[in-house]
């Protein structure tokens, strides 16, 4: 990671889970991180908690829905700390009900942070790399469902963002081969990772044991008569993760995967990485829920 130390990093979804954490841990490889989300409050928060770090930690306010959010944000990181060398887009959202009762606003929102807000950054730090002939990085964080439609209907969705994003990707490797530019561009899919984001989203335990029902019947066809009244256990959240029913990534997994990315030398390109937990107790949700063989 010493090549980056001094660079400029952009990291979107900075405030919270994994965007927070990435941020944190290139501070301490002594980059120079632009942390961007739709408030400031957390931001100025980080900026006083990574304060006399290796490298430096600056908030910025982006809404991934407004082009003039992110051309404004963009110019602001170039005037203040220089040039972009590296570029991770782990913004992310969902509709959050099945594909036949989405609305078109909810699509549309979902859209613009997951594929047309984060293709618009990406745009922009390469041409931020390109004048500045730098060597940088461009990171697209999906998830599983990149690559195999989730069987949960609230995230079907989702799917279709996360598959566009990696097909980004790709199309733009095509083009810095066919134009000879040196900037390597890759994506990362995690399976399920202990965020909080299903804390934050306030996701109950009645909640997930539908889904549990709807998954046990209609995919693997057994009676409901065999299947319990409710969870036996609290699944509010992220406590659905730590109940030996659906195995999960840390984020700290995560992380030193995308560090490891990072740290490849400018001549190997990881275009592609899957990841899953390896927990084999009750797994057949995180072995079946995308992969099909």
């Amino acid at each position: 990671m010493e090549k980056w130390a001094g660079k400029v990093a952009i990291i979107t979804g900075a405030s919270e889970g994994m965007g927070n954490l990435l941020s944190k841990q290139l501070v301490e490889h002594g980059v120079i991180v632009a942390g961007v989300a739709r408030t400031q409050k957390k931001l100025k928060a980080m900026e006083k908690e990574l304060q006399g770090k290796k490298g430096r930690f600056h908030g910025f306010q982006m809404n991934l829905t407004e082009d003039k959010s992110i051309h404004k944000a963009v110019e602001e990181i170039e005037k203040e700390l220089g040039p972009i060398a590296i570029l991770v887009n782990m913004g992310s959202t969902a509709t959050g009900t099945p594909l036949i009762e989405d609305s078109t606003d909810a699509q549309n929102w979902t859209l613009e942070i997951n594929v047309v807000g984060a293709c618009l950054l990406m745009k922009l730090a390469i041409e931020s790399m390109r004048k500045n002939n730098i060597e940088g990085h461009i990171i697209n964080v999906g998830g599983t469902a990149s690559y195999f439609t989730s069987v949960f209907d609230d995230c079907h969705f989702y799917s279709v963002s996360k598959f566009i994003l990696r097909a980004l990707g790709d199309a733009l490797r095509m083009e810095f081969r066919a134009n000879n530019i040196p900037i390597r561009i890759g994506h990362i899919g995690p399976g399920h990772v202990t965020t909080g984001a299903q804390t934050r989203a306030g996701l109950k335990t009645a909640h997930m044991y539908e889904g549990f029902k709807e998954f046990a019947t209609e995919i693997y066809e057994m009676s409901p008569k065999v299947l319990p009244k409710k969870f036996p256990f609290n699944a509010d959240g992220d406590n659905i993760y730590h109940n030996d029913i659906l195995p999960a990534l840390t984020m700290e997994d995560v992380i030193s995967t995308i560090l490891r990315m990072l740290s490849s030398p400018q001549g190997a390109e990881i275009m592609d990485i899957i990841m899953k937990p390896t927990d084999r107790r009750n797994n057949m949700y995180e072995t079946d829920l995308y992969w099909r063989s």
